[in-house]
């Protein structure tokens, strides 16, 4: 009873101390609200039809069209209420973006919740109530995570499969069954057709593999069937959410190929010479990598699973 109700408590709190912040500092639109932006332009408002192709591969695409469906589902809203009568109406109240950055910044709160659940559920399973209820408490009182509530970015989605991948990652490890690879790798696939850097994540699906297999005698069976498929599985699910983030060479070559990490879209040069990149490697790797490892490192005194294969 109280292990299901404490994630339950945990997300209302969560949710409360966010939403008083929904309109904090508008109606300037801070420089960070590029999926609003892009989901505005998407529109085609000059070519009068709407368009799937974001026109960069600085960014992945997913954040876009997450929030292309947010705003056509307030037009659907706003034409069955007699609110527009045609997709200029919405042009027009619109066209500032500050009138849609409350349900743009609703949606993040409601991910950043969901980013607070699952950490609570991955503690009960590590340590219990109690480590459950501190880590919940800690993520709701983020300064950083109730930052990111109240922006709207791809960072927030990106945390958040980034979470559930990671708990996929500790099924890897317990259970080893096919679903759990499989799962993993589209948790990884749609962090990265959020943003790039989940990618980092890829080692880590690797190494919670190997870690199960490392008391049966076939830890070196690196080219696992299961591996392979969810390699398969997380490439598709990575081209299905992004698709124009392949298909579009032009933009690519633009934005300096998917290794500018995002930096092409906020209007930096990307990085081109092999130092520059490798030196963005390793900033990633500092700050990504810690928390990207997999569960099993995280409690290395949990027994060893049972069943392995």
């Amino acid at each position: 009873m109280r292990a299901g109700l404490l994630p339950l408590g945990i997300a209302a709190f969560a949710f409360l101390i966010r939403i008083p912040n929904l309109r904090w500092g508008l109606p300037e639109v801070e420089e960070e609200a590029l999926p609003v932006r892009k989901a505005f332009d998407m529109w085609g408002w000059d070519q009068g039809q709407l368009t799937l192709d974001p026109q960069t591969a600085g960014w992945p695409s997913l954040s876009f069209y997450v929030h292309l469906a947010l705003q056509h589902a307030q037009y659907v809203i706003g034409k069955m209420t007699g609110r527009y009568d045609e997709r200029l109406d919405f042009f027009v109240e619109h066209v500032d973006l500050d009138t849609l950055m409350t349900p743009a910044r609703f949606l993040s709160v409601v991910v950043a919740v969901a980013v607070v659940v699952v950490g609570v559920r991955l503690a009960q399973r590590l340590v219990g109530w109690l480590g459950a209820l501190t880590t919940g408490l800690v993520l709701s009182l983020s300064p950083l995570l109730i930052e990111h509530s109240i922006k709207v970015t791809p960072d927030i989605f990106l945390t958040l499969f980034s979470a559930l991948a990671l708990a996929c990652f500790l099924d890897v490890y317990e259970k080893g069954r096919l679903r759990d690879y499989l799962w993993s790798a589209v948790w990884i696939a749609l962090g990265a057709a959020s943003k790039y850097t989940p990618v980092l994540l890829v080692p880590c699906l690797v190494g919670a593999h190997l870690a199960r297999q490392w008391n049966d005698g076939r830890w070196r069976r690196l080219f696992d069937w299961r591996l392979l498929l969810a390699g398969v599985v997380c490439g598709a699910t990575f081209f299905a959410a992004s698709p124009f983030t392949i298909l579009n060479r032009r933009s690519r070559v633009a934005d300096g190929g998917l290794g500018a990490f995002g930096n092409g879209a906020r209007g930096v040069a990307p990085a081109r010479s092999l130092a520059s990149r490798l030196a963005l490697f390793r900033v990633l790797l500092r700050r990504i990598g810690r928390a990207a490892l997999p569960p099993c490192a995280l409690h290395p005194a949990r027994a060893a699973p049972r069943g392995v294969g």
